[in-house]
């Protein structure tokens, strides 16, 4: 009996020292599992993260072509009133242009007339 104990103490021994072992390994596969899993979760934040910083450069460049669109646009329509003021500016340029030579031809006339009446008024 003393040896079936000291068998029995052995065993007992053995198969706690192999609970033991066996906690400690799932422990360490707990402790990997869970590192794969941190590392899985960062690796698909960080894709997360750069396709969201992805989609905001997306969204920035549109806003910006579409910014531009607005400012080629404002210019477009901005020479297109300066044509037309020049072309107005032009057009009033020619009638005073006409005006003018119109004033002076009679004025020309008129002191013609008074040139003549002048001469007249010496001649008696």
């Amino acid at each position: 009996t003393k040896r079936c104990s000291d068998f029995s103490g052995e065993k007992a021994q053995l198969l706690r020292q192999q609970v033991s072992d066996f906690r400690e390994s799932v422990r360490t596969a707990d402790s990997r599992r869970d590192a794969v899993a941190r590392a899985v979760a960062r690796q698909a934040a960080e894709q997360l993260a750069a396709e969201a910083e992805a989609h905001a450069l997306a969204a920035r460049g549109m806003l910006l072509t579409a910014s531009l669109q607005t400012r080629k646009s404002s210019i477009v329509a901005g020479r297109e009133r300066i044509d037309a003021i020049s072309l107005q500016t032009n057009t009033t340029l020619r009638l005073l242009k006409n005006t003018t030579l119109q004033i002076q031809e009679e004025i020309a006339e008129h002191f013609a007339a008074l040139e003549k009446e002048r001469e007249a008024l010496e001649d008696a």
